[in-house]
């Protein structure tokens, strides 16, 4: 108690000490008792201090100003060439996929608070091109849609200047070629994107040469992380091929209790735009307490390439909110090309990618925080079997 007494007196009589009038630097009672000529020694040494802090801050904000200057230089000269090169692409001088159509019909938008239907809108957008797209709701109101496309992904909805992007991110396929449609997409930007529908088609005739056209990105791959202790499981069964829609079965290896079961709709017929993929039909409420970000790890099973069956090697899987990936799962004799995403708290594995196939869907469930294993018997297509996997969200 002395002690802290003490302290706390000391830092008193320092503040004290530092607030004290001083005079050219010098405290004041000192001052009063200084000679003529040593006040004229200490004030032409205190306005030499005061020079030299006056010529640094002036060399300091110099630099800034001309490091400013150099990286607005660097910013306009890189936009100048950006635009040489969208201009090349509209012009039909690009590869083929550098040019999109895009169309957004359908679903609600965010308006001045309020989720509102709106006009459907159709636009051209270049590889490395930045478009403002204006929006207008059934009622005259604006809004505007900040739209992105690098060539490998496009981006719907982006928030300029963001640290985290919450667009609605879809990867370059070659569907596009003869047009694609995704319906029921959702995303969290600025905009609130609620169930609209994308269609995008490349724009030009393909060429007779293959190293002229747009490829989908390569995705990279990171080994599991392994773990102590293995989560309980769920086992996915599925059932026997029906006319009517797959039905996917998902219960616990707990004493025998009546599994849930999950209805996957039949996929929707081809629209005149090209091939439909449709997402999972919604309620009026959405889902909430999902994390933004999940982890998904591959452990084991099987894959079905040309007709035999290998072993797969393990790799895990991140997907933020809002994501569409496709993804190469390999094995040690081949490799299987499948589509990921996790939209709302849901997780779409679809092992037949460019076939509208409905895949696996595996709901939100508190475990995932600690991780929740997984067995897929057989997925949707029945290219991948006895598929161990385990969810963490992150």
């Amino acid at each position: 108690m002395k002690n802290g007494l003490l302290a706390i007196l000391m830092l008193v009589i320092m503040f004290l000490t530092a607030c004290a009038t001083r005079i050219y630097g010098v405290p004041e009672e000192r001052w009063q008792t200084m000679s003529e000529q040593e006040r004229i020694v200490a004030m032409e040494a205190y306005k030499a201090r005061q020079e030299t802090l006056r010529q640094r801050r002036a060399e300091q904000a110099r630099l800034r100003a001309m490091e400013k200057q150099a990286q607005l230089e660097r910013e306009a000269e890189e936009a100048r060439r950006r635009q040489i090169q969208i201009d090349a692409i509209y012009r039909g001088e690009g590869l083929y996929g550098d040019l999109l159509r895009v169309t957004l019909e359908g679903g609600l938008l965010e308006f001045y608070g309020a989720h509102k239907s709106y006009h459907p809108v159709s636009f051209k957008i270049a590889a490395n091109e930045i478009k403002d797209i204006e929006i207008v709701s059934q009622r005259g109101r604006k809004a505007h849609m900040n739209v992105l496309y690098d060539g490998s992904n496009l981006l719907l909805d982006e928030a300029p200047r963001s640290h985290r992007s919450t667009a609605l991110r879809l990867p370059y396929e070659n569907a596009w070629e003869n047009g694609a449609t995704y319906t029921g997409l959702y995303a969290k930007g600025p905009l609130e994107i609620r169930g609209i529908n994308v269609s995008i088609q490349v724009v030009g005739q393909p060429p007779h040469d293959h190293h002229k056209r747009r490829h989908p990105p390569k995705v990279v791959v990171q080994p599991p992380e392994r773990k102590h202790q293995r989560p309980g499981v769920i086992v996915i069964r599925q059932p026997e091929p029906k006319p009517n829609p797959v039905v996917v079965v998902v219960g616990k290896n707990r004493q025998k209790k009546h599994p849930d079961v999950i209805v996957v709709k039949t996929r929707p017929e081809k629209d005149k735009r090209g091939k439909a993929i449709e997402r999972r039909s919604r309620g009026n409420k959405m889902p909430t307490g999902y994390p933004d970000r999940i982890k998904v790890v591959l452990r084991n099973g099987h894959l079905k390439v040309k007709k035999s069956s290998y072993p797969l090697v393990a790799q895990t899987i991140e997907l933020s909110d809002g994501e569409i990936r496709n993804v190469i799962v390999r094995s040690k004799r081949g490799n299987l090309k499948i589509r990921v995403s996790y939209m709302d708290g849901e997780l779409l594995i679809n092992d037949t990618p460019g076939h509208d196939g409905e895949g696996t869907r595996l709901g939100f469930t508190p475990t995932w925080k600690e991780g929740q294993g997984y067995v897929i018997e057989a997925s949707t297509g029945r290219r991948m079997e006895n598929i161990d996997m385990l969810i963490v969200s992150q």
